[in-house]
């Protein structure tokens, strides 16, 4: 493991460039601390000198930083009061010190370092760190009274600025060849962050192809995280609370992957028997046999992050079951009905149902649709999921707010 001496979240030398020349993000400039960007690694330079890398505490804390004071500011009022649940809590794995946790976010942080008292407002950060260049500068000017409403910001903002900064966390970690239990608390909230973060702005992850992603895509960032993940899940004796949970996340991510189905039925015992593991075999094994509606019914009933990480793989297995309802059901005179389509293929009306019957081809007639294999056409690989099947998903938050559930708040299924 090599040497890490940066002290705060983001380096002095860093800041201080950044600040020169105009470059501070307005997120780092509204929450008072700069944090490390990414920044791709030159052809031929020198590996990171060690006050450049920050150790496993401080990349903690940056993520702790990011996830609950930068992601809550998108949130409605955000920095004044977040929805019951939203609390950083224990924070397992992250090493806080006792009494150092965000709590119910009054905006009165306990800031490591600096002494605060409690009621010390985050606005009152002009010049202050929370270590060592951490701070973004003396011209930070303070913020309104206490409880003031702040309006929030826009989700895309925030998702750039929070993907880049947790992508520069990874490349430190990776840097110091860092493993263990820090290294699975950042890849575990990266990938919910990850997962979820798409479909938060309303631009769903696009279906699974046979191709290569883009370097730098949120598809390829997906794959490196999980790879690393369940690497780290390999290594050592450590018991990992949330491994049951994310290598179910990694087989639904990959559904109808013959690869990532060997490495499940790889997993110990109490892994594999798991109910998160137990769902998503079972949903592995209904694709295996060509039963989507059993897929389907499943895929519907999953939690919120499942959801997200299943998502890219709806379209496709609609498209699936309608192609066998096309043959099996293939007869002038046999005429389904929309609404009960509707309820297999895991949408809301049968207006949508409908929308995707036309689109394969087949004839609609009132409140029903009739199969014909000889009209079935397969549709664009390229067209984007149907906006209802979003809705599908979303509806699943259940009112949490982003930053509990990227620090993983347990959400029950959905029996629709």
């Amino acid at each position: 493991m090599r040497a890490a001496r940066c002290p705060g979240m983001c380096p002095e030398r860093e800041r201080c460039e950044r600040q020169g020349q105009a470059r501070l993000h307005r997120l780092e400039v509204a929450t008072g601390a700069a944090v490390k960007e990414w920044r791709r690694p030159a052809a031929g330079s020198e590996a990171a000198a060690p006050d450049q890398l920050r150790p496993p505490d401080v990349l903690l804390r940056t993520v702790r930083h990011l996830v609950a004071r930068v992601v809550p500011r998108a949130e409605p009022r955000a920095g004044v009061g977040a929805e019951p649940g939203d609390e950083v809590g224990a924070w397992a794995g992250v090493g806080a010190e006792p009494g150092d946790e965000v709590g119910a976010w009054t905006g009165a942080e306990p800031r490591a370092g600096v002494g605060a008292e409690p009621g010390d407002e985050v606005g009152t950060w002009a010049g202050v760190r929370d270590e060592p260049g951490d701070e973004v500068g003396a011209w930070v000017k303070a913020a309104a009274e206490p409880g003031a409403g702040v309006l929030p910001e826009p989700w895309p903002l925030v998702h750039d600025f929070v993907m880049d900064r947790l992508r520069s966390v990874r490349q430190d970690m990776v840097s110091q060849r860092l493993g263990g239990r820090p290294a699975a608390t950042i890849l575990e909230h990266s990938l919910r962050f990850l997962l979820c973060g798409q479909l938060w702005l309303g631009r769903p992850p696009p279906s699974p192809r046979p191709r290569h992603s883009q370097p730098g895509s949120v598809e390829a960032q997906v794959r490196e995280c999980f790879s690393r993940l369940l690497a780290a899940y390999s290594q050592g004796r450590d018991v990992y609370e949330n491994q049951a949970e994310f290598q179910a996340l990694a087989l639904l991510y990959d559904l109808d992957s013959d690869q990532a189905l060997h490495h499940a039925l790889q997993l110990p015992s109490h892994i594999k028997d798991s109910p998160e593991m137990r769902t998503a075999l079972g949903i592995n094994r209904a694709l295996t046999e060509g039963n989507y509606v059993r897929c389907l019914r499943a895929v519907r009933s999953l939690p919120f992050v499942e959801s997200c990480a299943v998502y890219r793989h709806i379209a496709s297995l609609q498209h699936r079951l309608l192609r066998a309802f096309s043959h099996g059901y293939s007869c002038c005179n046999c005429r389904y009905p929309l609404q009960a389509l509707a309820e297999i293929l895991a949408v809301d009306t049968g207006d949508t149902a409908a929308d995707l019957c036309r689109r394969h081809g087949q004839q609609v007639n009132g409140d029903s649709v009739c199969f014909q294999k000889s009209s079935y056409v397969e549709p664009d690989p390229d067209i984007q999921p149907a906006p209802e099947l979003l809705e599908l998903v979303t509806i699943k938050q259940r009112g949490r707010t982003r930053s509990s559930i990227i620090q993983g708040c347990k959400m029950p299924s959905i029996n629709r």
